[in-house]
């Protein structure tokens, strides 16, 4: 689940799967506390930008390119008879 992300980041809260009591306490809280959602809404963003941002993935993807070359056998040259 997203739980994992959300505790590494610090930028929400969890609560129990099927709780709506839970739920519902932690929105009201939050919308009583405008600062705290802002704050945690910005960790959000940047947590997820980090990991997913365009800048990342292009970086992910350039080194599996580099893995995948590095690794491709050599081709074989045929002499024609």
């Amino acid at each position: 689940g997203t739980g994992w992300v959300v505790r590494q980041a610090g930028n929400g809260w969890t609560v129990p799967p099927g709780d709506p009591t839970a739920l519902a306490a932690a929105i009201d809280r939050l919308g009583r506390d405008p600062e705290q959602a802002r704050r945690l809404g910005q960790a959000g963003a940047q947590a997820l930008e980090a990991r997913f941002g365009i800048a990342r993935v292009a970086e992910q993807i350039a080194r599996l390119y580099a893995e995948v070359v590095d690794v491709r056998p050599q081709s074989v040259s045929r002499k024609k008879t």
